[in-house]
Formats: C-alpha cells, sequence, structure tokens
C-alpha cells in the first residue's frame, strides 16, 4: 500500500518537473487508486496517501534548500514543510477509501473532484504550494490546456484524474490499459471541442497587436541590492534597453525588483527621467517603502508613462512566506530575531489596469503581476475583468534558480488560455517569454544569459467563459458529486441490510462494481 503510494508520488512529481513530461501525469495516480481498492481501511489509505504526498512534495520543493544564501534556514523550512503539506493527500487516501465501502465505481467517480477539493483548499494556505497544481504538468502542451478556457487550471486536474479513474476502471474489469486510457481521454472530447472552437473564435477577433519589448539583464544574486553595484547594474539595464529602441516598442518592460533602490510610495523622479530618455512607457520592478519610517517594503511593479510619470502598477500580494514575507506572527518575529526569518516585505493591494498609448491606435489596458503572484488564478482574472488586454508578469529567479523559473513560466501559460489574454513573463535570468491567448510561446528569451527583444504580442480576444464565471460552477461540481454519491451509497445500504435485518439473515455480500 505505501509502495504504491509512493510510486504515484514520484510519478506526480515527475510529471511536474518543468522538463516537458507532463503527460506523466495521465498515468501517474493509477497505483494510488488500485491499491485503495484493496487496502484494509480508511487507516491504511490514508497512509497510502502521505507517502504519496511525501514523495510528490519532495520531488516538487526540492530546490528550497538551495534558495539563497540562508540554506540553513531554508533548509529547515524544506524539512518542515514537506510533511505537512503531504497531510492533505493523507485526506484524499483516506476519504477515497470511505467511498470504496459504497462499491469501486463510486470511489472513481469522486476521484476528481475530491482531488481538486484537496487541492483548492492546499493552495488557499500561506504555503500551500500555488504552482504545483496537477493541471500546471501539461502546461508545455497548448493543445492540452485549452480546457482552462472553461474552468481553469482545475478543469485540467480534473481531466488528469479522470483519466487515471478510467485506466483504474480497465484493470479493474480485466480489459486493456490502453483501452481505459482511451476512455480517459476522450470523456474530455466534448469540452475539448468547445475550447478549441472558442480559441479559434478569439484568434479570429485579434486584429491589433501589442509591442512589447523585455529586458532580461542577467543580474546574479549576489549584485543585487549592493549599493555599490548599482550604477554598473543600471547601465546593463539602460544599455540593453537602447539596444530595442529603434524598434520601436509600445511598452519596455524591466524585470522584479530591477531598480535596486527602494522608492517613495508615490513614485521616483529619477524613473520619471528614465523614462522619458528611453522614449517609451516603462514597466519596471521596485521597493516602494510603505510609509515614512515604516519597517517593511513592498514588492512593486511601477509604470512610468511619458505624461503620467510613475504610477504604481502593482504590489505583490503574496510575497514568499519565510524568505520573503514580513514576520507577521509571534513565532514569525521570534525567528526573524534568531536571524531564520530573512523575509521583509509587506502584502499589498490589488494592481491597476492601467492604460498604454500606441501611435496613431487606441490605447491598451495593461495589468502586471509581481513574481509569484501570476501563480494565483484570481489575480489575473480580476485584471482581465477590469480590462486588461495584456497581462505582463515580472520575476526573478537568480536566488531560487532555473528550476522555479520553469515553474513559474508554467503557470504564465495557463493564466494566458485561462483568460484569453497574451502574457508577457520577463526575468532578470530568464526565460522571458511572450505567449499569446492559447498558451504558446511565440519567442523566448532563454535562461542563463542578457539579452532584450521586442515581439508583437496579439491582442483584442474577448474574455473567456473562465473569466466570466469562475470557479464557481467547478466548485459547485466539486461539493455536490461526492454528496451524491455518499447519499446514494447510504441509501443503497439501507436498502440492502434491510431485507436481512427483518430476517435475522446477514446482509448479502456486495457485488463488485
Amino acid at each position: 500500500m505505501a509502495a504504491a503510494g509512493t510510486l504515484s508520488g514520484v510519478l506526480l512529481g515527475v510529471s511536474m518537473l518543468p522538463l516537458g513530461v507532463g503527460p506523466v501525469a495521465f498515468v501517474a495516480l493509477t497505483p494510488l487508486l488500485i491499491a485503495l481498492d484493496t487496502t484494509r481501511g480508511e487507516r491504511h489509505a490514508a497512509l497510502a496517501g502521505y507517502c504519496c504526498g511525501l514523495a510528490l512534495f519532495a520531488i516538487g520543493f526540492l530546490w528550497v534548500p538551495f534558495v539563497g544564501d540562508r540554506r540553513l534556514s531554508a533548509t529547515l523550512v524544506y524539512v518542515a514543510s514537506v510533511p505537512l503539506l503531504a497531510l492533505p493527500l493523507a485526506a484524499y487516501g483516506g476519504l477515497l477509501a470511505w467511498f470504496r465501502r459504497f462499491g469501486r465505481i463510486p470511489m472513481l467517480v469522486v476521484a476528481a473532484p475530491l482531488w481538486v477539493a484537496i487541492e483548492s483548499a492546499r493552495s488557499a494556505v500561506e504555503l500551500g504550494s500555488p504552482w504545483l497544481h496537477l493541471g500546471y504538468a501539461l502546461a508545455d502542451h497548448p493543445r492540452l490546456i485549452q480546457v482552462a478556457s472553461l474552468g481553469g487550471v482545475h478543469l485540467v486536474s480534473t481531466w488528469i484524474v479522470g483519466v487515471n479513474a478510467s485506466l483504474a476502471a480497465a484493470v479493474f474489469a480485466g480489459r486493456s490499459a490502453l483501452l481505459g486510457f482511451c476512455v480517459g481521454i476522450a470523456w474530455m472530447a466534448p469540452l475539448s471541442c468547445a475550447a478549441q472552437t472558442e480559441a479559434d473564435a478569439a484568434s479570429a477577433r485579434m486584429q491589433a497587436s501589442l509591442r512589447v519589448a523585455a529586458v532580461q539583464p542577467h543580474i546574479a544574486a549576489r549584485d543585487r541590492h549592493v549599493p555599490e553595484r548599482f550604477d554598473a547594474n543600471l547601465r546593463v539595464l539602460l544599455a540593453l534597453s537602447e539596444r530595442v529602441l529603434d524598434t520601436r516598442p509600445d511598452l519596455i518592460v524591466w524585470p522584479e525588483s530591477a531598480f535596486e533602490r527602494s522608492v517613495a510610495p508615490s513614485g521616483f523622479a529619477f524613473l520619471d527621467a528614465i523614462g522619458h530618455h528611453l522614449g517609451a512607457p516603462l514597466l519596471t520592478g521596485v521597493w516602494r517603502r510603505t510609509g515614512p519610517g515604516a519597517p517593511w517594503l513592498y514588492n512593486s511593479a511601477l509604470y512610468v508613462g511619458l505624461r503620467t510619470g510613475s504610477v504604481r502598477a502593482a504590489d505583490k500580494r503574496h510575497p514568499v512566506p519565510v524568505y520573503e514575507r514580513a514576520p507577521g506572527s509571534a513565532p514569525a518575529r521570534w525567528l526573524a530575531a534568531a536571524g531564520l526569518w530573512p523575509g521583509r516585505f509587506a502584502s499589498g493591494a490589488a494592481g491597476e489596469v492601467l492604460a498604454v498609448g500606441r501611435a496613431g491606435a487606441p490605447s491598451v489596458g495593461l495589468g502586471a503581476l509581481v513574481c509569484i503572484d501570476a501563480s494565483y488564478p484570481e489575480i489575473a482574472r480580476d485584471l482581465r475583468r477590469r480590462g486588461a488586454e495584456v497581462l505582463v508578469t515580472i520575476a526573478n529567479e537568480a536566488d531560487t534558480g532555473a528550476w522555479t523559473a520553469g515553474l513559474q513560466a508554467q503557470t504564465a501559460r495557463l493564466r494566458a488560455v485561462e483568460n484569453r489574454v497574451p502574457v508577457v513573463r520577463v526575468a532578470n535570468t530568464g526565460p522571458s517569454e511572450w505567449i499569446d491567448a492559447r498558451g504558446r510561446v511565440l519567442a523566448r528569451l532563454a535562461a542563463g544569459g542578457p539579452g532584450a527583444a521586442t515581439v508583437s504580442v496579439p491582442i483584442g480576444a474577448p474574455a473567456s467563459i473562465y473569466t466570466q464565471l469562475g470557479d464557481g460552477p467547478l466548485t459547485a461540481l466539486v461539493l455536490l458529486l461526492p454528496c451524491v454519491v455518499a447519499s446514494a451509497g447510504k441509501l443503497r445500504s439501507r436498502r440492502t441490510a434491510g431485507p436481512a435485518a427483518r430476517s435475522g439473515d446477514p446482509p448479502p455480500l456486495e457485488k463488485e462494481s
């Protein structure tokens, strides 16, 4: 039982690596589901689920001990968080074993909605790893994620678990695993066709474009925010920006915390001068002071318009716990005093939708997301609802490495499909990407070196069904279906036990579904 759970966890962890092997997820949960059919009770099933979670998050969070230069605190966070993050999957195993009492089919029917319910609940807490949703495993395969425009990343997760359940059902029935896999793929076909039709219609309406220049300075972590390096680092950003001026960009984007001095809450005149020097609007990451004499900062995106000057575009709403977030509780403050909690950024407010002008054309609505905020679907969805026609996410993984950069790039592609909006990701060390409304990477600045380029991203697609309805319909299904299955199972059990109780005979054995 534990071995089957561990195997599923390893396969899930591998599928989520940014290596293009995401389709492994279509078979990853099958060993666990098969093992739960023969479980000796909820406790053993919970153990199998817990082993699955341990393996999954041990792989998914393996980059954490190598973050920054505070390796001790990062390793302690890794060791403490993996067992905690595995607990929801223990609950998943135990719940599926409880539904197994009503038969195999009820267990397999609720496998997907229960997974999504636990996935959603896990991401709602501070250490919930919002970028490890199962649906992100398919981000490198745009054709497989189009259903996200109907139900978001959680609908993609639902499909993946449904395929695993179909495979398990085929094994139980003594049928070909290939047949079960085909059935699992096919049951999403109507929604997939609807999503493809919507994508084609959206593409047909994208007659305009916005020319976005991305600047990837590739400044090493040890050289960032060192006062003596400020002028040298700024010269790198300016030199790369000047290289793309002849392409006449509508917007130039610098990455997260690119301007390495804290600025006043209302902006900074020096940045306004830089914007006028470049002759194009500039979006850059900065550290904004929360107020006069305040100990904390905001990790922000600042928009420098040629006419407006410096305007706040967005604050980071979810600073990374421990590593980045300011200590807000007594234990956190104690850890900070001991040097084990380096974070000093406060949670910011919702971003603004800004108008980016284009020569001889109507302005374009711009929404900005700072780093990990791109992993929260509701933030991108809110900006799209308020009129954003292009989303720009700025990031910096110099401290955390290429692994997290790949994970963040995957989330950006899902945000594009979910809202039928182009997303431009600009990262200090790369990869910087221009992503269209179908999740396809139009161009990329590869990780590992400095670079700059201007790419036109098509705009004008209408908002998707997911943008308009959000997670409501899928949430209703996730909550309702297990309740219906449980009620039907209990009613069936009472009807079966009724005649036996009146006759004094033991109830008949349940026929396997």
